[in-house]
């Protein structure tokens, strides 16, 4: 997830939704690790530079993202913190 994140979100606001975020997110089923972070390099043409923060969630299979999405707990955290966000991009990848 690539989140844009609105002007005057301090520093405690970020801290807070990571605690929280990770709290819940990891207690969904089928999610194996819960990530979160600032943007680490932009200085290379490759690297996408239109974001602010990232949250990595490694999901047991495919199918998790079934249960993941409409999940209470997901859906608690985009309440609580989607007023923060001006803008999420979302990446789905097979990894190994």
């Amino acid at each position: 997830v690539l989140i844009n994140l609105k002007d005057g979100v301090t520093p405690n606001q970020l801290e807070e939704m990571v605690t929280v975020g990770k709290a819940l997110l990891s207690k969904i089923p089928g999610v194996l690790e819960v990530s979160f972070g600032k943007k680490a390099r932009e200085d290379r043409p490759v690297h996408i530079k239109d974001y602010d923060y990232a949250i990595y969630v490694k999901w047991e299979n495919n199918e998790t993202g079934n249960v993941y999405g409409p999940h209470i707990l997901h859906q608690t955290l985009l309440k609580l913190y989607g007023p923060m966000f001006t803008r999420l991009r979302i990446i789905d990848f097979f990894g190994n």
